[in-house]
């Protein structure tokens, strides 16, 4: 660690009662910006609470009596002593007063540079690593998970949620890469966070869904109960939205474009029920969700058979229902063979 001795005033002053706000809040600042200087602050501190050069609580007047002792000879000290020029006694007592604090504060925290550099056990408690779980569902399998903090995820076909064997300090935080629908327990402590396709969704408790798959040039996030606070985390856009029941947030990932809209809460969320459904679909989508949703691959041996858009409804329904109702609107013949669907 590359040592700034400024520091070192500014933690003698707040070990000695000594610091105001605004060197309070140095202090604060300069400990979050690594782990390294919590744990030299630390060391700092264990040392000033068992040194016997401590007077606590310090103040210019006491260290100035202890300082006069060590000085005198009258206070034998168990550590190193500490000298000044003799001279300095007949100099005006106030600025005496204050160099006896800053000597006090030197020698402690020289003292604790030193055993600093010395190899010596950590006296910071390491933090607890939290293992991370992953849940991914294949093309064709949709499944329920329990979250530590009792939030219920239903995680969609083709899909992976990241989340952490337990959540600790301040937030609940999960990756999704897919599609999800999240009914979040409530924690006015602890915000949940998803993060998915460069999108953040910030909530305290709520049901919402998220899709983010990697193929799609699309994110959206739309609220069932509840408010989610949607906003940009890794794509080139600053709109954020406040998001209530009905409302969706959609993030197009290559135009950079974001909107605020109402939605259809089936179309959007039915997936989680066993509906699927088509609403002026290209036979190209509704070739991908077939193939998700079911598990199986398409091959297609002629021109698109949907022309103008299809339209259609199905719940908890085979491949076999679905491609017959698709087909008899379309004119097309089907054949599976395995995983594999062939279009005639």
């Amino acid at each position: 660690m590359e040592h700034n001795y400024d520091i070192d005033s500014i933690i003698g002053l707040y070990l000695s009662g000594e610091a105001d706000d605004q060197t309070v809040a140095q202090l604060n600042r300069w400990l979050d910006e690594t782990p390294e200087n919590k744990i030299y602050f630390q060391k700092v501190q264990a040392y000033w609470q068992n040194t016997e050069l401590k007077v606590e609580p310090l103040h210019p007047e006491l260290a100035y009596q202890k300082l006069k002792l060590r000085l005198s000879g009258e206070e034998k000290p168990g550590g190193r002593v500490v000298s000044l020029p003799s001279n300095l006694h007949n100099k005006n007592e106030k600025w005496y007063r204050y160099v006896g604090v800053a000597v006090v504060l030197l020698v402690c925290l020289g003292s604790a540079l030193y055993f600093w550099s010395r190899p010596q056990e950590v006296l910071v408690e390491q933090e607890e690593i939290i293992p991370l779980l992953t849940k991914e569902n294949p093309l064709g399998r949709k499944s329920m998970i329990t979250l530590p903090d009792s939030s219920v995820v239903w995680l969609n076909a083709s899909s992976k949620l990241t989340f952490p064997q337990k959540f600790v300090n301040n937030e609940r935080i999960v990756q999704l890469e897919g599609e999800a629908f999240f009914e979040v327990a409530k924690d006015s402590l602890r915000p949940f966070i998803v993060k998915a396709g460069g999108v953040q969704s910030r909530v305290l408790g709520t049901s919402f869904n998220v899709r983010a798959y990697p193929g799609e040039h699309e994110v959206s996030v739309a609220v069932c109960t509840g408010k989610v606070e949607v906003s940009p985390a890794d794509i080139a856009m600053e709109d954020s939205f406040v998001l209530m029941p009905a409302e969706m947030a959609s993030y197009h990932k290559t135009r950079l474009i974001a909107q605020k809209s109402s939605f259809d809460l089936e179309m959007i969320t039915g997936w989680k029920d066993g509906i699927i459904q088509f609403r002026e679909a290209t036979f190209y989508e509704v070739v991908e969700q077939l193939e998700r949703w079911y598990g199986v691959e398409f091959v297609i041996y002629r021109k698109a058979p949907i022309k103008k858009g299809f339209n259609g409804r199905f719940k908890n329904q085979s491949l076999e229902v679905v491609l017959e109702g698709i087909g008899f609107a379309s004119d097309f013949s089907y054949q599976i063979k395995g995983n594999k669907v062939i279009i005639r």
